[in-house]
């Protein structure tokens, strides 16, 4: 599902950056990007003069906060916002519906909960929460955890969880290898 994203995007990427007058077009995979399962790198390998130049410089996602910080960029710390599919275990269907029901999910989580990291993962029904590792203690209140499940139950969530491990990049590639 990736790959089909990222080539679709990338194609309209090349048919606007031809219509201003570029050749090229940089999109911004990183080294550290490539260590997991990224379908969508397959698309920018096929695509001609579509560029990754923080792989080609070999430079990492850690190298680069360093580098933002360093010129005083303010998103140098901001956490990473992955596409909604992301929260889709692999194989099932993605709609619009599901797409709607967990961004909103994230959305009142972030409202009555101050957590930077944070993924609702959604498994037919079930909402998985992840947050911060550093950031899980901030859920352990029962008036909290109540509110928020009765919110998320509105969106039609029948059971809502929280994954004790915390949030982890990549934590739906186990469903691949069932």
């Amino acid at each position: 599902r990736c790959y089909y994203c990222k080539r679709e995007l990338l194609t309209t990427l090349k048919a606007v950056a031809e219509d201003l007058g570029f050749r090229v077009v940089f999109e911004g995979t990183n080294l550290s990007d490539l260590s997991g399962h990224r379908p969508g790198f397959k698309a920018v390998e096929e695509l001609e003069e579509v560029y990754s130049p923080w792989v080609e410089a070999g430079f990492t996602k850690d190298e680069i906060r360093i580098l933002s910080n360093r010129l005083g960029l303010s998103v140098h710390d901001k956490p990473p916002l992955a596409c909604l599919a992301s929260r889709i275990p692999f194989g099932e269907r993605i709609t619009k519906e599901r797409f709607v029901r967990v961004g909103e999910a994230e959305r009142i989580i972030k409202r009555i909960v101050k957590v930077r990291q944070l993924r609702v993962r959604d498994h037919n029904g079930l909402a998985r929460i992840e947050v911060g590792r550093d950031e899980r203690k901030l859920l352990f209140n029962p008036e909290l955890m109540d509110k928020i499940a009765e919110e998320l139950k509105k969106l039609g969530f029948k059971y809502v969880t929280m994954d004790l491990e915390g949030y982890r990049s990549g934590s739906l590639l186990s469903t691949l290898q069932r």
